[in-house]
């Protein structure tokens, strides 16, 4: 937390406050206790002299996952407009710090997902052009892709990764047995796709993974982590193998009917995507 001055601040089972002079501390540390946030001094005085303010109470809201004041919450909305006046810097900036939050939706009461598509006319099934047998991964080479874990699986099938990144060259020293075949694009990456007995993909830290809705567009089953990502694209269907446990994963992916993954995938179309966008909209009146 920053301290800003030239407010004193004191500091609260490791929260820090800041106030001005002759603020009631003994009321504010009350309320921290209860993981409320409220101003030292009146809200609309507070919020008026500086409307970023509002901003950071929101802010600190999704952050700390702490309540706002019902008085203080009031008072942003009442002088909401006032944060025009602010530098649209200032604005984003703070935004998007509420954004990068565990708990954004604290911040912003109207999140609702958003999902993406793929281009179908590139990403089908295709006739597959060796008999061979392989897991396929498809993306970034870098550390925080986990891809250490598909690395080491335990299965007979030859494993082939399609993509670059900082870690190419020492994944390659170190696994000998695992085939990396470089950046491929359009159809000739539709094609390895198409070729793949499982796509997998191990990574537990990606907000959506475009490369599994176009591995099930070209008919191939997807193995993952049940977490963030694969549960967006995989929660509720009835292709999802997600588990704690790669390898069952991987084994549960080679039961899954091509076609079901084909018709899973037809969800996330361009069409779907403009329709999601749009019903999520709410009109509002404009005054010239």
């Amino acid at each position: 937390f920053k301290i800003i001055p030239p407010f004193p601040c004191f500091l609260n089972k490791g929260i820090i406050a800041f106030a001005p002079k002759n603020t009631d501390f003994t009321f504010i540390a009350n309320n921290l206790s209860k993981k409320i946030i409220v101003t030292p001094n009146e809200p609309n005085k507070t919020f008026s002299d500086d409307p970023l303010r509002m901003l950071r109470a929101v802010r600190f809201a999704s952050q700390l996952k702490f309540n706002i004041d019902e008085k203080t919450k009031n008072s942003i909305k009442k002088n909401s407009q006032r944060i025009k006046i602010l530098s649209p810097e200032r604005v984003s900036n703070e935004i998007n710090k509420i954004l990068l939050t565990e708990s954004p939706s604290i911040g912003f009461k109207n999140l609702v997902l958003w999902s993406r598509a793929i281009d179908r006319n590139i990403f089908y099934p295709r006739t597959k052009s060796s008999n061979k047998e392989y897991l396929l991964y498809v993306g970034r080479i870098s550390k925080e892709k986990n891809l250490e874990d598909f690395f080491n699986l335990d299965t007979s099938k030859q494993k082939i990764v399609v993509g670059s990144g900082p870690m190419l060259n020492e994944y390659k020293k170190k696994y000998t047995t695992v085939e990396f075949v470089g950046p491929k694009f359009e159809s000739e990456l539709a094609q390895y796709y198409s070729d793949a007995s499982v796509f997998v993909f191990p990574s537990k830290s990606d907000t959506f993974g475009m490369v599994m809705i176009e591995a099930l567009a070209c008919g191939i089953p997807v193995a993952a982590y049940p977490v963030p990502g694969p549960l967006d694209i995989f929660n509720n269907s009835d292709i999802n193998v997600l588990d704690k446990n790669l390898e069952i994963s991987i084994s549960r992916a080679l039961q899954i009917d091509s076609k079901k993954c084909i018709d899973h995938a037809k969800k996330f179309t361009w069409e779907n995507c403009a329709k999601q966008f749009m019903t999520s909209q709410k009109k509002i009146e404009y005054q010239q």
